[in-house]
């Protein structure tokens, strides 16, 4: 089985009451994807955490959004279905009963830990790919360079 096999999921929705901090001009992600990746990024990529910034501080899920929209349909078909397991079963199979979204930050942790270092490698592989995935994006972003001790690309278009 491979992430895309999870791509036949979203067929059912992930849906949530939009709270405002949803941009309005979403590419890729529905409302309540939405508010899951953010919910996720945030906990890979917590402010104060390893640095100063985090996710929420650059918005990354935004940003992730729009460049997730760029991509071939096939390359990104199994990313929402994986948000839809998330969302409805990675809580209630690691013992937190509650949509992932809904969870409090220090559940959302623990669950993503889990699964990352679960028996499967389905779930390793959707944890350890959103977390690269994420990771790079933040990385990439100028306002994060002077926390990481970069000085920027050393080639200037």
């Amino acid at each position: 089985m491979t992430l895309g096999s999870l791509g036949a999921l979203p067929l059912l929705g992930i849906s949530c009451s939009a709270p405002g901090n949803v941009p309005a001009d979403l590419k890729f992600l529905s409302t309540g994807e939405y508010t899951l990746f953010q919910a996720i990024v945030d906990a890979f990529i917590p402010s104060g955490g390893a640095f100063a910034l985090g996710a929420k501080d650059v918005k990354l899920a935004q940003l992730m959004d729009q460049e997730l929209a760029k991509l071939e349909p096939a390359l990104v078909q199994g990313l929402k279905g994986g948000l839809f397991f998330l969302e409805y079963l990675a809580g209630p199979l690691n013992g937190c009963w509650g949509r992932m979204s809904r969870l409090s930050d220090e559940d959302r942790v623990a669950v993503l830990a889990a699964l990352s270092h679960s028996r499967f490698a389905l779930l390793r592989e959707l944890v350890v790919s959103l977390k690269v995935l994420s990771t790079l994006t933040f990385y990439d972003r100028p306002e994060v360079w002077p926390q990481i001790a970069y000085d920027g690309p050393w080639v200037k278009s």
